[in-house]
């Protein structure tokens, strides 16, 4: 540490006095503190020289003369503008007034819309409106329309409705189908699939119509095209040549986005494989479907329940597929098809898989569907066994109907 010495009068001893002490770690926060104040003040010394020396300057009265003028001529032209726009103001609306009191001496006119020939018998304005309504036969015919297609209950009545396909800007409607109108109808639909260069011809002008309430079967040989012509029926596939209508809706015409809709809304479908997934139980497997088509899940339960319940599954709904046999999940199968109210079910070969008494079981469950849930049915097959329980039956070959 150095030392220094302090210069002391004669006679004393020269004091020894240590270095300060110097901090190595001074706090930051202080420094900048410090040094902000600083700067600040010094700028403040200098705007205010700056200042001074402006007003002691040469021509600052003239200068301060003039703005102070300036400001008087603004004020002056502010208070003139707005004496006039209060002097245009004021004249008209004396001018409405004297015409407001001169509108008093003369009658009212009838108000717009009403005829001429108003009944002498109404007494006030609201009873002259009231009756010229109701002779108006415009009004008439709105009222019979509106009473024709409403039930006793005042609703409107769902026969005469039209149902809208679930998707954003669609303005596409199906209509409802009568019993005496086809769900389905095939019109001379051929396809064609391109392999190794060439044609192949697989359907060959098909014909056929699917009424409600039907069980339809197509019958033939594998290869005969029968798969093919359940995918176009279903939406999943599109004619090369032909029209098919679904619920009098062009089916053929559709995007691939609102045929999916269709499908997904009013259309089930039941796989010979089955399609369950295993790690889900009959119940969730079911419920799937329902979450699928957008169903509000207050009605999950009571509908899974009818459904396992209609197919003979109501002990084994929360068996998963691998507890089950091949019946029981070809039933679960054809319970999610039907859970959110199809108006068609497609089948491709559902008792292909099954012995004899499996497929009677399939086929009676079937028909008790067509009963209680108001739904066609549409299924291919090759087994002659159980064509007995089809309504109609359509036998392909080389794919055409004999």
């Amino acid at each position: 540490m150095m030392r220094w010495l302090r210069k002391q009068p004669a006679g004393q001893k020269p004091e020894v006095e240590s270095e300060p002490s110097f901090n190595p770690n001074p706090d930051p926060a202080a420094n900048n503190r410090d040094v902000n104040e600083s700067m600040r003040d010094l700028e403040i010394a200098d705007t205010h020289q700056s200042l001074q020396a402006e007003l002691d300057g040469p021509g600052a009265e003239a200068r301060l003369d003039s703005e102070a003028s300036k400001e008087h001529e603004i004020m002056d032209e502010g208070i003139a503008g707005a004496g006039s726009e209060s002097a245009q103001l004021t004249e008209p609306s004396v001018e409405a007034t004297m015409n407001a009191s001169s509108a008093d001496s003369f009658e009212e006119a009838p108000p717009e819309g009403l005829s001429d020939d108003v009944p002498a018998s109404a007494g006030t304005l609201e009873e002259a409106i009231t009756e010229s309504q109701a002779a108006s036969p415009l009004e008439g015919e709105l009222v019979e329309v509106q009473t024709s297609n409403s039930s006793e209950d005042g609703f409107a009545d769902p026969a005469a409705q039209v149902e809208e396909m679930d998707e954003p800007g669609s303005q596409e409607k199906i209509g409802l189908i009568s019993p005496s109108e086809p769900i389905l109808e095939v019109r001379e639909v051929h396809r064609s699939f391109p392999v190794g260069g060439q044609s192949l011809h697989v359907l060959k002008g098909i014909n056929m119509e699917v009424m409600p309430g039907q069980l339809v079967m197509l019958k033939g040989r594998s290869g005969s095209g029968k798969t093919t012509l359940l995918n176009m029926l279903g939406g999943l596939d599109q004619p090369s040549q032909g029209e098919i209508y679904f619920r009098g809706q062009k089916l053929h015409t559709l995007s691939d986005k609102k045929r999916t809709v269709l499908r997904r809304d009013q259309i089930g479908f039941i796989f010979q494989a089955y399609a369950l997934l295993p790690l889900l139980s009959a119940y969730e497997n079911v419920e799937l479907s329902l979450r699928m088509a957008s169903v509000p899940s207050r009605e999950w339960k009571e509908r899974i329940t009818h459904c396992l319940n209609l197919v003979g599954l109501g002990k084994r709904m929360h068996h998963r597929p691998f507890e089950l046999s091949g019946g029981e999940q070809q039933r679960v199968a054809i319970a999610k098809a039907i859970a959110h109210r199809p108006h068609l079910l497609l089948a491709d070969e559902p008792t292909a898989n099954l012995d004899s008494q499996m497929g009677a079981q399939v086929m009676a469950v079937f028909k008790n569907i067509i009963e209680t849930e108001n739904v066609t049915i549409c299924m291919t097959t090759h087994d002659p066994t159980i064509l007995e329980v089809a309504d109609h039956v359509y036998e392909m070959v080389d794919g055409r109907f004999v």
